[in-house]
């Protein structure tokens, strides 16, 4: 199985990457060490969380410039409702973050309503 990511060209080189490492030594195990067995296999392995990480990360990028195209991240700086209704969009540590570095005050509101849940 190969695994690809439609949002980012990177995530998908290096999952697939990942992909054909763990595919090359399973295919033909026998004729591996485990010297090399658990290194490819380890190094694929990582190579789908990379790539699973880097198109999180650009999905994330993207949604945030869709927000700042359309002035709500500029809203988020004065408006506390404005920023918690972003948050529960996508209720993540980075999106926390960069609320926190537009409005301080919002951010707290926020964590404060997360500890309580």
């Amino acid at each position: 199985m190969i695994l690809f990511y439609k949002n980012s060209f990177l995530a998908s080189v290096v999952s697939i990457f990942g992909c054909i490492c763990i595919m090359v030594i399973l295919m033909d195990i026998d004729n591996y060490h485990m010297d090399v067995i658990v290194p490819v296999i380890a190094m694929g392995i990582a190579c789908l969380v990379g790539g699973k990480m880097i198109s999180v990360n650009k999905s994330f990028k993207t949604w945030w410039k869709q927000l700042e195209k359309a002035g709500i991240v500029e809203q988020i700086k004065t408006d506390t409702s404005i920023a918690v209704a972003v948050y529960n969009k996508n209720p993540k540590k980075a999106t926390l973050n960069k609320i926190e570095k537009l409005n301080p005050a919002a951010a707290e509101t926020i964590r404060n309503s997360v500890a309580k849940k």
